[in-house]
């Protein structure tokens, strides 16, 4: 998953992000759900994705794909939307931030393949007169374009987008609530259609983005309290057979979390700890009793346990480069601990550019100051700070602040990278215009 981070308002933010990760239920959430959309980011997107959904249901035919196209663009949005929820925020990223970021061009791609051909479908209906075709397309289309997002935002793999069985399964992991709000969805879609172009129909276009925004959130919501039950591998839908190994799995989950529940009883936390690491045999898929035990010490707030579990889980997750999973359960130990690190600092290094490749500037700050208070001076901090500064001229372009990051290194001078620091401190303390 390629999760990210955005700022937010420490106290009212804080305050909502609790709310979301304390909700019991979507039910019980659903009012934040329904006010997502009034953010100011995400309000936005819904004004510009509801009229350009107005204009592409009543185009010429010559600017139907240029719009379809900039829709599949402004919509790699909800992609973050999904992201950010995942991760236990409640407020949308920041919209111009969020869509120059996305680094997978895949998942552009897949949305485009998503928008483009129903659009023309729908225009080959229209030009034909096929009302009995063209209905069914939108409303189809309409109420299967959240769980796509949202497939796309989380899985591994891009191309389970197009897998019924995993459009089914996000479905109903989002339970009647997504059945409520995808429903009224594509109603609106049909009545914007059916309106012909007038301020009725922009209004349901409108509406039908805000409720699209809303399935995405609500699917964000879904996966954050439960990752790995909606997160399933697409060998683990289509093979039922397997269901017998599953059951075991989880009855060995189960009778380690009950063994460990009965140490912390008696207040022996090392013997529960060591019990984590007693080989259980045999498993059907060590990822996801690995993704399960860390869940549920995560959800009983056994932050010791969840650390330890978190550092085994981080390292399997690496080793099957799924850096984007590794990257939220890294996130996720940092904010119980900021001295958490992986197992292996090579994997902290890894992830810390995985990060900074995303455009997760945040992210990257607190692994490289983790780093930093627990390995002062080594190759590794120096390294990870001179490589924010080149990211912030780079790609941010924000000298200044690069040579406010660049200063602190300057008593690096054992440092094999000491000449390069000099010399670029020398180059961004001449004026631009002295510059040759």
């Amino acid at each position: 998953m390629n999760a990210k981070t955005h700022s937010r308002s420490a106290t009212r933010l804080s305050e909502a992000d609790k709310r979301l990760a304390a909700a019991p239920s979507v039910w019980r959430y659903f009012p934040s759900l329904a006010r997502y959309p009034l953010h100011r980011d995400a309000f936005i997107v819904v004004l510009i994705l509801g009229l350009g959904l107005w204009l592409m249901l009543f185009s010429s035919a010559y600017l139907v794909l240029p719009l379809a196209l900039g829709m599949a663009f402004v919509t790699q949005y909800l992609l973050g939307v999904v992201q950010s929820t995942a991760l236990g925020y409640a407020a949308p990223p920041p919209f111009v931030r969020e869509i120059l970021s996305q680094p997978n061009y895949f998942r552009l791609l897949a949305l485009v393949l998503y928008l483009v051909p129903l659009t023309l479908l729908v225009l080959f209906a229209a030009y034909f007169r096929l009302a009995w075709l063209a209905y069914p397309l939108l409303a189809i289309g309409a109420f299967l374009l959240p769980a796509f997002i949202a497939v796309l935002a989380l899985a591994d793999d891009v191309r389970e987008a197009g897998q019924p069985l995993k459009l089914r399964h996000f479905i109903l992991q989002g339970g009647d609530a997504y059945l409520v709000v995808g429903l009224s969805l594509a109603a609106l879609v049909i009545a914007a259609y059916a309106l012909g172009g007038g301020v009725f129909s922009l209004l349901a276009a409108l509406g039908a983005v805000w409720l699209l925004m809303v399935t995405c959130h609500l699917l964000g919501f879904v996966a954050f309290h439960g990752y790995a039950q909606m997160n399933v591998g697409m060998e683990e839908l289509k093979k039922t057979e397997d269901e017998r190994q599953q059951e075991t799995q989880q009855a060995k989950l189960g009778e380690l979390l009950l063994q460990v529940d009965l140490l912390l009883a008696a207040g022996d936390q090392r013997a529960a700890c060591d019990a984590m690491f007693i080989d259980p045999g045999p498993l059907h898929d060590a990822q996801k009793f690995h993704e399960d035990l860390y869940e549920a010490l995560r959800s009983r707030r056994q932050p010791i346990l969840m650390l330890v579990q978190g550092k085994r889980l981080i390292h399997l997750l690496m080793q099957q480069n799924k850096t984007g999973r590794a990257l939220v359960v890294y996130e996720q130990c940092l904010a119980v601990s900021g001295f958490f690190e992986p197992r292996e600092l090579l994997e902290t290094l890894q992830l810390a550019e995985s990060a900074l490749q995303e455009g997760r500037l945040p992210m990257f700050d607190k692994i490289a100051s983790s780093i930093v208070q627990q390995h002062p001076g080594t190759d590794e901090a120096v390294g990870l700070q001179f490589r924010r500064v080149r990211y912030l001229i780079e790609v941010a372009k924000d000298e200044a602040g690069a040579l406010r990051s660049l200063e602190p290194l300057l008593s690096e001078t054992a440092h094999p990278l000491y000449p390069r620091i000099a010399a670029l401190h020398r180059t961004l303390s001449t004026p631009r215009s002295s510059r040759g």
